[in-house]
């Protein structure tokens, strides 16, 4: 979550959509094919198409995605099929907002995935507390770990906005 949609303000990182040099492509509502090429068009004119590439979203846009055509000529396929939309891997996730712009825009995210940085400072540290919770006959469990997330490349990421699924 994170990682797409961090402010930047302290303690999180900054995430794909606050992120400055990222390609935006505005949907203007429902997903459409041409729309999704947008994302592709826009990373490979900033000649940052240098990986694998996949698409992310909201589950709700993939559903809208697998039964909307990609053309309305005869034998056309859906925009979704097989896991994958124009070509690429695409996959679904309830961490993309449902909850963007006017406060029901779906988020989507088109990049080369392999270029978006995540750094780990030191272990992931567990701390058992076998007081707290000593009267309910628990042991509290708490984890910690510094992780810091960011783009190598911003080029090669693309946000869509007011996308409606």
């Amino acid at each position: 979550l994170a990682a797409l949609h961090g402010t930047g303000v302290a303690p999180q990182p900054r995430g794909i959509y606050n992120t400055t040099g990222v390609g935006s492509v505005a949907f203007g509502g429902a997903i459409t094919f041409a729309k999704v090429v947008d994302m592709e068009t826009a990373i490979s004119a900033a000649d940052a198409d240098i990986g694998t590439m996949a698409y992310i979203t909201t589950p709700n846009v993939r559903g809208t995605a697998k039964k909307t055509l990609e053309a309305s000529a005869s034998g056309s396929t859906f925009i979704w099929r097989n896991g994958e939309m124009n070509g690429y891997r695409a996959e679904a996730t309830n961490q993309i907002l449902k909850t963007l712009g006017t406060g029901s825009d779906h988020g989507i995210v088109f990049g080369v995935w392999e270029a978006l940085m995540i750094g780990e400072w030191g272990a992931m540290e567990i701390i058992t507390d076998p007081y707290a919770l000593k009267k309910q006959g628990m042991i509290e469990v708490t984890n910690f770990v510094m992780v810091d997330v960011a783009p190598r490349y911003p080029e090669a990421f693309a946000k869509g906005t007011t996308l409606t699924p």
